[in-house]
């Protein structure tokens, strides 16, 4: 079993300046600070959208574009003639929520309270004084042996995990979507309203998982078994695609 290392409570993350953030006091209005996904996430999330809608979906494409199969009578009228289509529809329409689930998400920070919402997501909201604490993983990983503390300790933390309870997370500001300014803000914000601040230098998901067991989700704790999934899934659409249309 692997290590689970605590390191002592600091304000940002190791190799950051303290970061200036822009907030808003107008007409008396207590401040608020929004923090939205990066631009690099949100260009990855429009990649991988289109990756997933096109590009393992080749098949469906040229098939469908190769035969001319907009003008066959039966499209739309023989259901099973038109599922491969159906399918693909229903793809498309799941890459789109993806993406607008991440570029719409928003973590808004009052004096208190903290506030997550966006498109196709359940609002949430937790008062600062209702947080158990904020746990700051450096280095979640899958393989044999964390990264080297060396070449992470300027790195972005992997997950910065808000919890009302071991078992409720209210949000989580991840390195890879948020990035370094966005979690120091987070950090600064949390001690100036007394908020527990803890530091665990690298974990397994299964180890977070039963220290926290709201912590994450259940793609963050199977990651190999959603890819398989996604694997199996794209594997039969294919193969249903050539029974039904051919190539």
């Amino acid at each position: 079993m692997s290590a689970v290392f605590h390191s002592p409570s600091r304000s940002t993350p190791r190799g950051e300046r303290p970061t200036q953030d822009v907030t808003t006091r107008h007409n008396g209005k207590a401040h608020r600070i929004v923090m939205r996904p990066s631009p690099a996430a949100m260009s990855a999330s429009l990649l991988a959208a289109i990756v997933f809608t096109v590009l393992l979906e080749f098949l469906v494409g040229i098939s469908f574009i190769g035969q001319g199969l907009w003008s066959d009578a039966r499209l739309f009228r023989d259901h099973w003639f038109t599922l491969p289509l159906y399918v693909w529809f229903g793809v498309v329409a799941l890459a789109l929520i993806g993406v607008l689930r991440i570029v719409s998400q928003c973590v808004i920070l009052h004096d208190d309270r903290i506030k997550v919402r966006g498109l196709f997501r359940i609002p949430r909201s937790a008062r600062w004084s209702a947080l158990s604490g904020i746990w700051l993983v450096r280095d979640i990983y899958r393989g044999k042996e964390p990264r080297d503390p060396v070449e992470s300790e300027v790195d972005a933390f992997d997950a910065a995990l808000i919890m009302r309870s071991s078992t409720s997370r209210v949000a989580n500001l991840s390195g890879a979507f948020y990035g370094t300014r966005a979690q120091s803000i987070l950090v600064r914000e949390a001690e100036a309203h007394g908020v527990r601040i803890d530091h665990i230098d690298h974990a397994r998901p299964g180890e977070l998982a039963r220290m926290m067991p709201g912590s994450l989700t259940v793609i963050d704790r199977h990651p190999n078994m959603f890819v398989l999934a996604i694997v199996a899934f794209y594997a039969a659409h294919n193969v249903l695609t050539f029974m039904i249309w051919g190539i």
